[in-house]
């Protein structure tokens, strides 16, 4: 395993990827390719930008604070060349725009089907050269959202002041984010692909034309070891940003099971005397891909493991080199997916063997045991359980706890008017003004929860909300509960006698928010409310707002992003 790039892959990807040149227009790109990102990879693509500003912002803090006198020299000197964690050539992962590069042609510019490729001796495949990757439009927006955070990444580190102890846990925070980025971004590339819905990976395998038989069973055996380990893409991709390690341990255990299935069945099928040299150099070529694929997914879990090591013994160098081989190995894996699925393609073209629609596949995917421990519902705080005299709402689906009920660490907002009060937070407002508390990360699509306690006044949840909230979506509290706005504007009223049954007057209420694309829906205390398609406002901040002379309380705030 590689523990860092090469310089020259560096460099070109420097010179091909670098801001400075993705700034600028390329009059000359051509206009025939597809060049989208989905508002899914932007969202990603959004949030690991903003997490490494944040990280290279502690890191400024770090130096200032006099950290790097505190770790042994020669670790230090490592961990600092090419400005810490943002120089792949000082053995640390490669910054978020060269990260984008690795994976631009699966996501913006895939070879379209019918494109001919070459297969060489061995199988070897040789793309198209004159391809290009023109960025998309997208990327300006990340870009200009990146610099908005590099400023506001300075000035959370300059809250923390210079306690070391206090940014080494929110960088080690950052880093944990960081790490479920990569893989979510990589193994996005994977589920790009959309194996289970084609047809040669759906159906009966038959031949068009005739042909040894042991050419579908070699076929057959190379897709079902494909389909498994996209299935297993899918599930530790759900989970991986609550269970990392295990994620990726996971992957690793279910890819290396089916290789070793998938090496048998080939072994067996070369056995047939009428396979000519040029089909045998293709399933030892299938047999190559498939190897690479199980020992990246290796490669992913032990880097995980060594880097966690290196980070538990105060070891940065030993950290940072291997943060750097768990983000090339994720990005060796999805190419070698790719690969993969290329190879089958190619090989079924030559072979004529398709599948035959409408006649289900005879291979059965392997069951794959869940490993990952079901995250618990939160639980009321006992003050505030206290006060309430109906049972807990809706139980939080498994996600990310935005507030941890001390602290308002993570978001932003005017603090004469919000605070952390008895694990809950707390919205008071005087005068006539509207102000927002926001999240400093956006999101996408997701679910939330909210607890909230009304004592006076008019509040909302906003949900893809833009830098000072006031463009975005309104969940509003009162005085009609359940009413979406998005800006000053309605877009969905729900009917009044459901809004009634469904809140608690003086008293706790849950919200449940669901965003998926163009799709919303929420409830309250269970009740479905709102269920309604609307082509709004794409990632954006989560934000509590207070309109006018409020008080209101907010707790169990949970998110979890949806695939």
């Amino acid at each position: 395993m590689r523990s860092a790039m090469c310089a020259g892959s560096v460099l070109m990807l420097a010179i091909l990827l670098s801001p400075s040149l993705l700034l600028a227009a390329d009059a000359s790109a051509p206009t025939t390719q597809r060049a989208d990102l989905s508002d899914r990879l932007t969202f990603l693509m959004l949030q690991l930008s903003s997490t490494e500003e944040s990280i290279k912002a502690i890191n400024a803090a770090l130096r200032t604070a006099g950290y790097k006198a505190a770790v042994a020299a020669d670790r230090a000197a490592d961990a600092q060349k090419g400005n810490e964690l943002m120089d792949r050539k000082g053995g640390a992962p490669v910054p978020w725009d060269q990260f984008y590069g690795r994976t631009a042609r699966d996501f913006i510019a895939p070879l379209p089907p019918g494109t001919r490729v070459t297969i060489k001796g061995k199988g070897q495949i040789v793309y198209p050269t004159n391809d290009p990757i023109r960025r998309p439009a997208q990327m300006d927006y990340i870009y200009r959202a990146n610099n908005e955070q590099a400023a506001k990444a300075r000035a959370e580190v300059a809250e923390l002041g210079k306690q070391v102890d206090a940014l080494l846990a929110r960088r080690r925070q950052l880093e944990g984010e960081q790490s479920s980025l990569w893989a979510t971004i990589s193994w996005e590339s994977v589920q790009s692909r959309e194996i289970p819905f084609r047809p040669i990976y759906r159906f009966k395998l038959k031949q068009e034309k005739a042909g040894p038989a042991a050419r579908v069973e070699i076929l057959r055996a190379a897709i079902l070891f494909l389909r498994s380990a996209d299935k297993a893409v899918s599930n530790e991709r759900e989970v991986v940003g609550a269970h990392q390690d295990e994620a990726m341990k996971n992957l690793k255990d279910v890819v290396a099971s089916c290789q070793g299935n998938l090496q048998q069945r080939l072994a067996d099928a070369m056995l047939a005397e009428n396979l000519d040299a040029t089909d045998v150099n293709l399933t030892k070529e299938l047999l190559a891909v498939s190897k690479r694929m199980a020992g990246a997914c290796s490669n992913v879990a032990d880097a995980y493991r060594l880097a966690m090591d290196g980070d538990a013994a105060g070891d940065e160098a030993r950290k940072l080199r291997f943060r750097g081989a768990l983000q090339e190995s994720l990005l060796d894996f999805s190419d070698e997916f790719g690969r993969m699925d290329d190879l089958i393609m190619k090989i079924a073209e030559t072979w004529n063997i398709v599948g035959e629609k409408g006649v289900a596949s005879e291979d059965k995917l392997p069951v794959i045991e869940k490993k990952h421990a079901q995250a618990e519902a939160p639980t009321i705080a006992p003050a505030a359980a206290a006060n309430s005299s109906k049972p807990a709402a809706t139980a939080a689906q498994a996600g990310e706890l935005l507030f941890d009920g001390k602290t308002l660490t993570g978001f932003e907002g005017d603090l004469s008017k919000w605070s952390a009060v008895d694990g809950a937070i707390c919205g008071k407002n005087s005068d006539k003004s509207q102000t927002f508390l926001l999240t400093r990360n956006v999101y996408g699509d997701f679910r939330l929860q909210v607890a909230f306690k009304m004592i006076s006044g008019n509040s909302g949840v906003i949900f893809r909300g833009n830098e000072d909230g006031k463009r975005g979506y309104q969940a509003d509290i009162f005085p009609t509960d359940g009413k979406l706005l998005v800006g000053p504007r309605f877009i969905f009223r729900p009917d009044a006698a459901l809004q009634k049954k469904a809140y608690h007057e003086n008293d706790w209420n849950t919200y449940i928010i669901e965003a998926r694309g163009e799709f919303v829906r929420i409830w309250v205390n269970d009740q479905l409310l709102v269920d309604c398609q609307h082509k709004g406002p794409g990632p954006g901040r989560i934000g509590l707002e207070l309109y006018g002379p409020t008080e209101i309380y907010f707790r169990d705030l949970r998110i979890k992003t949806l695939p």
